[in-house]
């Protein structure tokens, strides 16, 4: 929300005002006007929340996990040491790959800005501070 001739001054004021508003974690809660010292204007704070992770979800089943995403997203999968990557991957379920049937699995949405969610033990990792 800051481009990179203002980043050191505005980025620390930012988090102060987050950090003021109760606000957490490291997106803004959904419905959300920008900051008011962001650099951003309505319509592209909207494409940058377009452009991130945050309204990605999953639906894990035994066999498979559910994809819902709002921007491109690279999906991996994994099962034990097994996993398999799915470049541009769309809304829908994707099969866990062959592995020990009782080892842990999981699923992570990675978008080209460098945002993801996941499920398993990387789930830890959604909300952090």
């Amino acid at each position: 929300m800051a481009t990179p001739p203002h980043r050191d001054n505005l980025v620390p004021r930012l988090y102060r005002t987050a950090r003021a508003s109760d606000i957490t974690a490291p997106e803004r809660p959904p419905g959300r006007t920008p900051p008011r010292q962001s650099e951003l204007d309505d319509i592209q704070y909207r494409l940058l929340l377009d452009e991130r992770a945050t309204n990605t979800s999953f639906v894990e089943s035994a066999d498979s996990v559910g994809l819902t995403r709002t921007a491109p997203t690279t999906l991996a999968l994994w099962r034990g040491s097994y996993y398999i990557a799915t470049r541009h991957a769309l809304d829908g379920d994707y099969p866990f790959p062959a592995g020990p049937p009782h080892a842990p699995q999981g699923a992570t949405g990675f978008t080209r800005r460098g945002d993801h969610r996941s499920t398993g033990w990387l789930s830890a990792y959604n909300e952090l501070p």
